[in-house]
């Protein structure tokens, strides 16, 4: 099941994206309801949809360690999936979107 984590290390707050009545997706709230920190839907090292134990910290694809990699791709630390295409279509309803406009800009 996808699933969106709080992006502070200190809040173990989760979210599953879809509904498990109705299978409808589940929009990824932009901030974490408990401490307003960032939400993390996508793997930031690999930039594939977080799948799976919804309270797992490791990417399942590419076993990176999900909130580490969200420090450095805000400090600005490159990663594989800064040029990938990422699907979003599952998330948020839209369209394909570059992962490369996260890159600081220079």
């Amino acid at each position: 099941m996808p699933y969106a984590l709080c992006s502070n290390s200190e809040c173990d707050f989760t979210i599953e994206l879809q509904d498990k009545v109705n299978g409808r997706p589940i929009a990824t709230p932009q901030e974490c309801p408990s401490c307003k920190s960032q939400m993390i839907s996508l793997c930031p090292n690999c930039g594939f949809l977080l799948i799976g134990n919804s309270h797992a910290h490791i990417c399942g694809f590419c076993k990176a360690d999900i909130r580490l990699s969200f420090a450095n791709s805000q400090s600005g630390t490159r990663t594989a999936g800064d040029c990938i295409l990422v699907p979003t279509d599952f998330v948020d309803g839209g369209s394909h979107r570059l992962v490369r406009d996260r890159l600081p800009k220079k």
